[in-house]
């Protein structure tokens, strides 16, 4: 009944303590990654404007993905296509690569170099299925909650938070998902179920070391402790698609 699983998004977060002049940091984080990523676009505000707003952008030169830089967080958001979607060492290859440069724009940091309070890694994953709406919300149902999902249910959305060697969070979440043709206008189309054009299921996996920083649990955050988390993170992704897919013979 499930199609092969492609993984859609990744999302790798560093969090560090407010730095309002990141600003002044943009030709040194340039340099770094300049052989992957564009210059910069550059958001026009003030430095005393709240930490959250981005401060610049780096595009890279293959528009696969992009690095997000406010005064508190490093972000790089991937959107996968083609074969990365469904091959895990390619994937797993490129998050490593881009995830090494942002922890080498911490070190870049001048007078002194940043350091990380937590980080963390999300991906999102869709699993397309042949079913009809009602046989993949069995399905989960089976699996995750023991067939107690009530017959004429419509959704469903299931989010778990568990802590994982005393340092981490692990987060996930699955839910059903429909799709209709995207050329119809929005505001007008009836959502029918019979012009469905596909359905399955999202799962979302974020992994992370805010447990540990919430708990003042002393960690290094460094290239070798993200390696670390990219490789958990992974590989509890990885866990979850197996559990969802638990009984499907069709």
């Amino acid at each position: 009944m499930f199609l092969e699983p492609k993984y859609v998004s990744s999302t790798f977060v560093l969090r560090f303590s407010r730095r309002s002049d990141i600003r002044r940091q943009a030709n040194v984080f340039e340099d770094t990654l300049s052989s992957q990523y564009k210059a910069p676009q550059t958001v026009p505000v003030p430095d005393d404007m709240p930490p959250e707003i981005p401060r610049f952008v780096f595009e890279s030169h293959g528009g696969h993905s992009h690095v997000q830089v406010t005064q508190t967080s490093i972000t790089l958001e991937v959107r996968y296509s083609g074969d990365y979607c469904t091959d895990a060492g390619k994937r797993e290859k490129y998050l490593r690569e881009r995830v090494l440069l942002m922890a080498k724009m911490l070190e870049s940091v001048s007078p002194e170099p940043l350091s990380a309070i937590w980080c963390g890694l999300s991906n999102g994953i869709r699993i397309e299925s042949t079913g009809s709406n009602e046989d993949i919300l069995a399905h989960i149902s089976d699996v995750f909650l023991d067939g107690l999902v009530e017959n004429g249910t419509h959704d469903f959305y299931l989010r778990t938070a568990r802590v994982v060697d005393g340092k981490y969070f692990c987060n996930g979440t699955v839910e059903n998902y429909r799709a209709w043709d995207a050329g119809k206008e929005a505001d007008s189309v009836r959502f029918a179920e019979a012009e469905t054009v596909e359905r399955g299921i999202n799962l979302t996996l974020d992994f992370n070391s805010r447990y540990a920083f919430n708990e003042s649990i002393d960690l290094e955050h460094g290239s070798e402790f993200a390696d670390e988390l990219i490789g958990k993170s992974l590989a509890a992704a990885s866990a979850l698609v197996e559990k969802t897919q638990e009984g499907d013979t069709q």
